[in-house]
């Protein structure tokens, strides 16, 4: 039999657990590890469609910096250029290595890293769906494209393919289901 007191100390250490930030924490992660494959894996829209494809018609100009890799610098006459000259966009993706049969907006991991707050180099092929959340308070995370560049980039692709950054309504029930087995674990093992 449990005593007042002995109850009374138990749900202080629930209180206590309750109000740490591990649970925000691991949910934050769990949702974002979601997030980031649906966006950089799979190339799904927040409404669940693929984001979209990418030009197949129109020839290309790329900035040899902006590459995660060498490219290509003769134009379509064969002659030397500053840029990469390629007869499409899916065609530079293909020769980059990259994903070319959907857009999943990840080229040269900076629009990754940014969101993630992560650190791939420019060249890797890897796909990192760790993110590092920004701690706003106890309790609270933020996970947010931060540099203007960026931001910039995902305005100009949400006008074009449609809104692919925001959580899905199930990536946001993933959230609250987590959070709630989290709570469950605590009161069953404490009370």
């Amino acid at each position: 039999m449990v005593t007042i007191a002995e109850y009374k100390e138990k749900l202080k250490r629930v209180a206590k657990l309750i109000q740490s930030e591990n649970i925000m924490k691991k949910a934050v992660l769990a949702v974002n590890e979601v997030r980031m494959k649906r966006i950089f894996v799979d190339g799904i829209g927040t409404d669940g469609s693929k984001i979209g494809s990418y030009n197949t018609t129109t020839p290309v100009y790329i900035d040899p910096d902006k590459a995660p890799k060498r490219v290509n610098q003769k134009g379509k006459n064969g002659q030397p250029i500053k840029t990469g000259y390629y007869p499409s966009y899916k065609a530079f993706r293909q020769a980059m290595g990259r994903e070319s049969g959907f857009v999943n907006v990840r080229l040269n991991n900076e629009l990754q890293n940014d969101l993630a707050n992560g650190s791939l180099s420019k060249s890797s092929n890897k796909v990192n769906l760790k993110v590092n959340p920004i701690k706003v308070s106890k309790g609270v995370y933020k996970v947010v494209v931060k540099r203007q560049e960026n931001i910039d980039k995902v305005k100009s692709l949400e006008k074009k393919f449609g809104k692919f950054i925001e959580h899905t309504k199930e990536e946001k029930d993933l959230f609250t289901k987590f959070i709630d087995k989290e709570l469950e674990l605590i009161l069953a093992k404490e009370l």
